[in-house]
């Protein structure tokens, strides 16, 4: 009891010292808050505990009020700016009943969106049968069939509209043209056949089917069907969305707005992607200026992942290396839009090569040659690790022709191939230099990393840009293991060159 007393005396002269003070508007008021809030927490948490019980034969309750207790506590926590325990109890519940909203709207959305896709499956299947009985393949029957489908919307940023058949006229024709020739083949004429052929060539696997059919009949022609073929071939691979607008039929002096029905086709036809990516890696070999000139002048991302992740399925690397080169080396794209390009290419090569033992098996050797950085090199009149570079064997993170931004966040040189930029940096090429003293500094092999060091600081004597830009990696001294010494030293020789 006397316990009691001492707690609480103590505590109401702390609470009525600091209300006082507080009352002043005085900063001892905010210097003293601690000390108020521990002395009446140890009171309050004392009596709790404890209980105001006197001897155990007298008559008199003096066990505490919880409801009080926590009225007061309550009190003080809103004093001192924090929530109170019923304003955090409402606040969990405003979260719980938020969350059961949102849940309940993510249902009722996956139902109607089940619902419009099997709308769309029922609407597909009624073309695609038509198609397919005319020759066409599974997938490529549900190709035309989605073309004649769009979604109807009535203002452009509409979330959704009503799915309705459209004509097409290319598909009309080329169902037409399938079905004449599947007729004819066995009798018509080589001239007779090849014009019905383009007009189903869009349809990039059925054409390549009919060509080589000819190819049996008319062995003559083979030079004329070969040229044909990646021509009418690589439309399997160009994927493109087709939306428009058109005036209203219901609605005078409106327009509605038709979009494809691109987002419930996805993944089909992935039964024909390895024969059709092995056409493409031949074709590639036989005439690689062609074939690059097709993927520019249509979607020059149209089916490459699964193009480049075909040849890592099978662990063919030294045929996607050589696809890559080819790419590298042919078409009109300057060097620029080129690095977007390989860039993404290399981030496929990464993201196909998702566990350590498949990037183990593709990094037991090398894949690219000296002749391949030289033929790059001397394509692009650029330096030779600038052509490493466009390959992704290499990274400066800073390049200013390059789009090199995926990878390690410093300059960076594949270890496989340090050997070929120590080549060209040998031969005087300051950017080969410059890489190659970084990746001795991040080897940090026993007396080379202070010669490493020695030439990053020549080249900022001579005002390399480069040079001065290590410090901008996040975990630089680590990664470039900098003592605190030669950190230190190297932030002052920026300083003294005014970078």
């Amino acid at each position: 009891m006397k316990n009691s007393a001492k707690y609480l005396l103590t505590g109401l002269c702390y609470f009525a010292l600091g209300t006082f003070l507080y009352a002043q508007g005085t900063t001892t008021a905010e210097a003293y808050q601690y000390q108020r809030d521990q002395a009446f927490k140890n009171y309050m948490e004392n009596i709790s505990s404890k209980g105001m019980a006197g001897p155990a034969n007298t008559n008199f309750d003096y066990s505490i009020d919880q409801k009080a207790v926590q009225n007061m506590v309550d009190h003080w926590e809103k004093m001192s700016g924090r929530k109170t325990a019923a304003e955090n109890d409402a606040e969990r519940a405003a979260l719980r009943q938020k969350w059961a909203t949102e849940y309940q709207a993510s249902v009722a959305y996956d139902a109607f969106d089940d619902n419009r896709r099997l709308i769309y499956q029922n609407m597909r299947n009624f073309y695609a049968d038509i198609y397919k009985s005319v020759g066409f393949p599974v997938p490529e029957a549900n190709m035309l069939a989605n073309k004649q489908i769009m979604e109807k919307r009535t203002t452009y940023n509409d979330s959704y509209g009503v799915l309705v058949f459209v004509d097409n006229p290319a598909v009309d024709l080329a169902f037409s043209a399938k079905k004449t020739f599947e007729e004819l083949k066995q009798i018509a004429s080589f001239e007779e056949l090849v014009p019905l052929i383009y007009d189903f060539s869009f349809t990039g696997y059925s054409a390549i089917k009919a060509l080589e059919y000819l190819e049996t009949r008319f062995p003559d022609k083979k030079a004329i069907i070969n040229t044909l073929k990646p021509l009418y071939g690589m439309s399997y691979w160009q994927y493109i969305d087709v939306d428009f607008e058109a005036p209203s039929t219901t609605r005078p002096g409106k327009s509605d707005y038709y979009f494809s029905c691109s987002s419930y086709n996805r993944g089909e036809g992935t039964e024909l992607y390895p024969e059709m990516a092995d056409y493409v890696y031949k074709w590639m070999e036989e005439n690689p200026e062609g074939l690059v000139s097709l993927f520019e002048s249509g979607n020059k991302y149209g089916g490459n992942f699964e193009i480049i992740q075909h040849a890592f399925n099978k662990k063919q690397w030294q045929q996607y290396a050589r696809f890559i080169v080819n790419f590298a080396m042919h078409g009109t794209s300057n060097l620029a839009e080129k690095g977007k390009i390989m860039e993404d290419y290399r981030q496929y090569g990464v993201f196909i090569l998702d566990t350590k033992e498949e990037r183990g098996d593709y990094e037991k050797s090398k894949h690219f040659t000296l002749q391949d950085f030289e033929a790059v090199r001397n394509r692009y009149q650029i330096s030779g690790v600038k052509a490493m570079e466009l390959l992704g064997l290499v990274g400066s993170r800073y390049s200013t022709e390059l789009y090199t931004q995926f990878g390690p966040k410093f300059p960076w040189i594949d270890a496989l191939y340090a050997e070929e930029v120590k080549q060209y940096a040998d031969s005087g090429d300051k950017d080969a230099q410059f890489l190659y003293a970084v990746h001795q500094m991040q080897v940090n092999k026993k007396n080379e990393w202070k010669q490493a060091y020695d030439i990053i600081k020549k080249f900022m004597e001579e005002g390399y840009n480069e040079a001065f830009n290590l410090d901008r990696y996040y975990g630089w001294e680590d990664q470039l293991n900098f003592s605190k010494k030669y950190a230190k030293e190297y932030k002052e020789l920026k300083k003294a060159h005014n970078r």
